[in-house]
């Protein structure tokens, strides 16, 4: 399941409970939050209120999003999106619901993906980053356009 939630390789995911408890963190995604300090290490153990405020918000988000659609029995899948500029590289967060039916208790899967500097993303759009170059006239050549 982890291979079809993760767009590449350098992705991390974090399961939250409905109280914004984490419940699992894998390898990638703690190489991720140590880029909003070392009290990344404690986090597994603390409560959602010490954890960056992006990341809390996006996750009551998405599970505001899925207790509308249980309420409306709506069981369309759904995801959400939301960029981080907290830290370098930028994150793509995409949070996703999860319901149970057997025991009605709701995952929250946040992936964090870092994403690319925006010239990288140009560049794979096709759109050149580089400068233009304009060769100047020399003095000589100038003077004479100026004779002529």
């Amino acid at each position: 399941m982890q291979k079809l939630l993760l767009s590449s390789p350098d992705s991390g995911m974090i399961v939250f409970s409905s109280s914004g408890r984490i419940l699992h963190i894998n390898g990638p995604a703690r190489a991720l939050m140590a880029l909003f300090g070392k009290s990344h290490e404690l986090w597994a153990q603390m409560a959602p209120e010490s954890m960056p405020s992006i990341l809390t918000e996006f996750c009551y988000d998405v599970l505001a999003q899925l207790q509308r659609r249980i309420e409306t029995q709506d069981w369309a899948q759904f995801e959400m999106r939301r960029i981080c500029h907290m830290v370098t590289p930028s994150l793509l967060l995409t949070g996703f619901g999860v319901p149970n039916s057997t025991n009605g208790k709701i995952r929250i899967i946040l992936t964090l993906t870092p994403c690319p500097p925006l010239h990288m993303q140009l560049r794979i759009h096709g759109i050149s980053t580089s400068r233009p170059t304009y060769t100047l006239p020399s003095v000589a050549q100038f003077r004479k356009g100026m004779a002529s």
